[in-house]
C-alpha cells in the first residue's frame, strides 16, 4: 500500500482508523474481496482459471459497510472480467480508507485506468513476476509484458502515480527480482513484493530451496537498500527482512488471519485468508469464535505479514507521508 496520493486529512483519518481497529482487537484492518473467481490467465500455481459456475454477488457494499476496513483490496480471479466493476468500486468506496485492486493487467487500458481511478480506486496493482516475456509464458497470455512496457510508462509520463506492480518471490524468478525493482523505477511506478506459498495449488517447485537461501538474502538486502534510496518499493522493510526466514523454516508463527485480515469470496463467505476454506457467511462472522492460535502459519504472504508489522514511529511516518 502506498499513501502518496492520499490527502493529509485522509492519511490522518487512516491512522486513526488503524489505532481504532487495533484498540478494538480482532477486527480486520484489511479485507481481500474476491469480486470473481473467474480468470482468463492460466497460471500453473493458481487454480482460478479452472473454476466454472462460481456464484457472485451483485452488491458487496453491505459487507464492507459492516466491517469498514482500513484497506480494501479488490481481487479475483481477474476483477476486470466483471463488466460492473466500476459500479462495485463506487458502492464500496465510502466504507474504507484505502481502496486498491489487483489485476493481471491484460484488459487494462489507459481509458479503463482513468475510469477506475475516477470511480474511487486509490491504486491499481498489476501482477508482474518476470522482467521479460517469461511473464507471458507464466500467465499464458502472449504479449502481456510488451503491453505493460507500453502502457505503464505512458501513464506515468502523464502524471499518474497510483500504479504499482506486485511481484511474488519464488525459486524461478530470483534473478528477476532486482531487475523488476529497477524496471519499476525506470517506468516511474511503484512495486511491492510477496512470498510464494504452496497452499494455493500445492506446487512445491516454486518454493525457494535451501541452496538458494543465501542468494535470496542478498536479493532482500538489495531490495531494502533500493527502498531506502528511491522510496518506490512499497513493501515494509520489516516484512522483507523475514522472507528468508519463511523460506528456510517453511512457516512463521503467530498468523492472525481471520482477525487482522479476512478474505471474502464472491458469494459472500468469509475465509481466514485466500488459502483456507470458507467458514461462515459474512453476516455471521465473529472473530472471537475462531480457534486461537491460528492452526496454519504456513505462508508469508504480504497480506498477512504487513498486517503484523508493528506501527513504530518510522512506520507511521511512512504510512502518512510515504
Amino acid at each position: 500500500m502506498s499513501t502518496k496520493n492520499m490527502g493529509a486529512a485522509r492519511k490522518l483519518k487512516g491512522l486513526y482508523r488503524y489505532l481504532e481497529l487495533k484498540a478494538a482487537g480482532n477486527r480486520p484492518k484489511l479485507i481481500n474481496l474476491e469480486v470473481t473467481k473467474y480468470c482468463n490467465a492460466q497460471c500453473d500455481f493458481c487454480p482460478c482459471w479452472t473454476i466454472k459456475g462460481y456464484p457472485q454477488l451483485d452488491d458487496f457494499s453491505p459487507i464492507i459497510k459492516k466491517f469498514r476496513p482500513l484497506v480494501l483490496s479488490l481481487n479475483g480471479g481477474e476483477p476486470l472480467l466483471r463488466k460492473d466493476i466500476y459500479d462495485i468500486i463506487e458502492s464500496v468506496r465510502p466504507y474504507c480508507i484505502y481502496l486498491t485492486m489487483i489485476t493481471h493487467g491484460q484488459l487494462l487500458t489507459e481509458e479503463k485506468f482513468i475510469k477506475l481511478i475516477d470511480k474511487g480506486l486509490d491504486q491499481v496493482t498489476i501482477s508482474l513476476n518476470y522482467d521479460s516475456d517469461l511473464h507471458d509464458e507464466e500467465r499464458k497470455i502472449p504479449g502481456l509484458y510488451k503491453h505493460f512496457s507500453e502502457l505503464i510508462p505512458s501513464l506515468t509520463a502523464k502524471g499518474h502515480d497510483n500504479i504499482s506492480f506486485n511481484t511474488v518471490i519464488m525459486e524461478q524468478n530470483l534473478d528477476h527480482i532486482i531487475p523488476l525493482a529497477k524496471r519499476a523505477l525506470e517506468w516511474g511506478t511503484k512495486i511491492g513484493f510477496s512470498s510464494y506459498s504452496t497452499l494455493k495449488n500445492d506446487r512445491d517447485q516454486y518454493h525457494v530451496r535451501e541452496a538458494q537461501l543465501e542468494k535470496l538474502s542478498d536479493v532482500v538486502a538489495e531490495l531494502i537498500e533500493l527502498k531506502k534510496q528511491h522510496g518506490h518499493i512499497t513493501t515494509s522493510s520489516s516484512y522483507l527482512e523475514r522472507i528468508p526466514e519463511y523460506f528456510r523454516e517453511g512457516s512463521i508463527d503467530g498468523c492472525q488471519a481471520g482477525k487482522n485480515f479476512i478474505q471474502i469470496t464472491p458469494d459472500g463467505m468469509v475465509k481466514r485468508c485466500s488459502e483456507m476454506e470458507p467458514f461462515c457467511h459474512w453476516s455471521e462472522y465473529d472473530p472471537t469464535e475462531l480457534e486461537d492460535p491460528n492452526p496454519c502459519n504456513d505462508c508469508w504472504l504480504a497480506c498477512r505479514g504487513e498486517t503484523e508489522v508493528k506501527v513504530t514511529a518510522s512506520r507511521a511516518m511512512e504510512m502518512l507521508f510515504g
